[in-house]
């Protein structure tokens, strides 16, 4: 199976990405977005959003540049959202939305890398070609961010 963003990653020359660690899961994750599901940014990895980012990255960040972030706790999903609003002081809620996705991963979608050694549970997943995540989710929640 490709990946949807198989273009790109070879326009870039990232060679092994995404890297063979990455592994299908059957797996519900969380990812912030906007409460719009037809947002069109909710699904769009940063390298896609705005491409001229990517410049400033090493090739391991390139490659992450196009998985989307999800995390495997949505508790701790929250922590890292309110972590990195205090960071861009309340910036980031305008990037990526302020409610959370819950999102029913199957292996068929595509490749995960290893969230167990991340506090915050983070995992960059790189979706195969024909994945639509709009359809796998489940439910939007506001973020509690107060």
């Amino acid at each position: 199976m490709g990946y949807k963003y198989k273009t790109e990653i070879e326009k870039l020359k990232l060679i092994g990405c995404p890297p063979e660690n990455y592994k299908p899961q059957n797996l519900q994750a969380f990812r912030f977005v906007y409460s719009d599901i037809n947002h069109p940014n909710n699904f769009l990895p940063v390298g896609k959003i705005s491409p001229e980012r990517t410049n400033d990255f090493d090739t391991e960040n390139q490659c992450k540049s196009y998985g989307l972030s999800m995390f495997v706790d949505k508790s701790k999903a929250q922590l890292r959202f309110i972590s990195l609003l205090k960071r861009t002081k309340g910036r980031y809620a305008t990037t990526v939305g302020s409610s959370i996705a819950i999102i029913n991963l199957s292996e068929n979608d595509g490749k995960c890398s290893d969230w167990r050694d991340d506090f915050y549970s983070h995992f960059t997943f790189h979706e195969f070609d024909k994945t639509d995540l709009k359809n796998k989710v489940e439910s939007i929640f506001p973020l509690n961010f107060k």
